[in-house]
């Protein structure tokens, strides 16, 4: 059963968005095992209370990282590795 787990920093993504992401990751992964995965293909976003992860041994907020409103709006291929990085709208 192909599974996509998306984690993300609670407040960071519309639930639009989220929705958005599921339908396209599950989609890529649909697409490369094929059609007939399509009913065994499961997605989750977890999100992560901010201030509840972080980086280098250091605890991050969302306002940290991102600022106090700022949105996710654009995602951009990181590689053939099959992850994707996200890029903050101007």
């Amino acid at each position: 059963m192909p599974v996509v787990e998306i984690k993300a920093i609670e407040g960071v993504f519309a639930h639009e968005q989220k929705r958005r992401m599921v339908e396209r990751l599950s989609g890529a992964l649909i697409e490369r095992t094929g059609e007939q995965m399509r009913p065994f293909t499961h997605a989750f976003i977890a999100d992560t209370p901010s201030a509840e992860w972080g980086v280098g041994g250091t605890a991050k907020s969302a306002e940290d990282r991102y600022g106090r409103t700022a949105r996710i709006t654009r995602w951009v291929p990181a590689g053939a590795a099959g992850r994707c990085w996200v890029q903050r709208g101007s």
